[in-house]
């Protein structure tokens, strides 16, 4: 992460005199999972989704892709031959000169103000919970 993304992250997104997560910021609603689960829902019904963390992808990324083939009814053509370890990142890439590492790109949290970081999970926490429970699964996201 860039030095100054915590800061100006933090700068967006708290007030400046009471140093409070601006809970209206549009920049947060990208994480609201569950209220777009709810937009999805009016089109498809959960069984119609499959839904994967990237954490899923970066961990294994061969078995999370069998389950989208499998969900799809596609016979499991992806093969570990279809992926390299990148060893700087210890993570697993396509070998594919077409196909960008998606698996590197990975937020350090630990460089973030604990302050802030705990008023983003507390303002998500909530919003987590109804969305593990529309899907009827769980993320290992820290909600606090």
């Amino acid at each position: 992460m860039h030095p100054d993304a915590d800061s100006s992250l933090k700068d967006m997104l708290t007030d400046k005199e009471t140093g409070r997560l601006l809970e209206d910021h549009p920049l947060l609603y990208f994480g609201l999972y569950s209220d777009m689960m709810t937009k999805w829902a009016d089109y498809f019904q959960i069984s119609q989704m499959h839904i994967t963390g990237i954490s899923n992808l970066r961990r294994d990324p061969i078995s999370t892709l069998h389950r989208v083939e499998r969900f799809l009814d596609l016979d499991d053509n992806i093969k570990q031959s279809d992926f390299t370890i990148n060893v700087a990142t210890k993570t697993v890439c396509p070998k594919s000169e077409h196909v960008k590492c998606v698996f590197e790109t990975d937020i350090d949290y630990s460089q973030f103000d604990p302050s802030f970081l705990r008023s983003l999970r507390t303002f998500y926490a909530p919003h987590n919970k109804d969305f593990f429970t529309k899907i009827g699964q769980k993320y290992d996201w820290p909600s606090s």
